[in-house]
């Protein structure tokens, strides 16, 4: 039997684990609308409550999305994704 990963403490979880990152961009919508100001060199007057782990079905009949945070403002839809491992497959993933 293979044994069990263990989990990381809360004192080893930096901002680039992935429960630790949707939980604080999810919760912190003042700190979300911050950094994607300085990522995307843009002004966002208003961010509308960003949501951890949102799926979007298009059709019934065609596969899901999932994003790692999705948020709008009045003007633009953001789909925040935090990648920390080399992933070959990405570029396909992400069209």
């Amino acid at each position: 039997m293979p044994k069990k990963k263990k989990s990381p403490s809360w004192e080893e979880l930096t901002f680039a684990n992935n429960f630790l990152f949707c939980k604080i961009m999810e919760s912190e919508p003042e700190l979300c609308r911050r950094i994607l100001e300085v990522l995307l060199g843009i002004k966002i007057s208003h961010l509308k409550a960003p949501q951890a782990e949102k799926t979007m079905y298009e059709t019934l009949d065609s596969k899901s999305v999932r994003f790692d945070v999705y948020a709008k403002d009045s003007r633009h839809v953001f789909d925040i994704e935090i990648q920390t491992t080399i992933n070959r497959k990405l570029p396909k993933r992400a069209r």
